[in-house]
């Protein structure tokens, strides 16, 4: 059976609205921020296959909307920014090249992260074998730590 994606709003037909989907997941900067001197570098920023395996399979992210749609925690909490926006907040906070502290304190609170109470929905649905449910956990576990990957 063929139908629309749950958690959002349909436009028509099986097309859904993906605008509080990409709303949520830009909220929490998916993108490196690096300092002043990766704006304008002077060296090669490499990383050894250890700090890569950190984050890489949270990467393989095609931003399908899938894990959003199968959350029932999406579906009882406006506010949760979904499988999606956690997992590329971790992916980027995992990334020693990153300098962006705040990202993972952003999904701090109890509409935040803490909302999720590992159905696993999410990972089982992901076309790309991506686990936004063990990123969830990673950035909770990252913020018992203080907030350190």
């Amino acid at each position: 059976m063929v139908e629309p994606l749950r958690n959002l709003p349909t436009i028509r037909g099986l097309v859904p609205d993906l605008i509080p989907f990409f709303q949520k997941y830009r909220s929490v900067t998916p993108h490196l921020i690096g300092d002043e001197e990766q704006e304008r570098p002077t060296r090669a920023y490499t990383q050894t296959d250890n700090q890569v395996k950190r984050y890489l399979q949270f990467n393989y992210c095609i931003q399908c909307g899938l894990c959003y749609s199968a959350c029932p925690i999406v579906a009882t909490n406006e506010k949760f920014p979904g499988p999606a926006a956690i997992n590329v907040a971790y992916r980027y906070s995992a990334d020693s090249r990153d300098r962006n502290p705040q990202r993972v304190l952003k999904l701090d609170t109890p509409e935040g992260v803490w909302s999720c109470r590992v159905a696993g929905s999410c990972s089982f649905v992901c076309p790309k074998g991506v686990d936004p449910s063990l990123a969830i956990q990673l950035v909770k576990s990252s913020l018992l730590r203080g907030g350190k990957p």
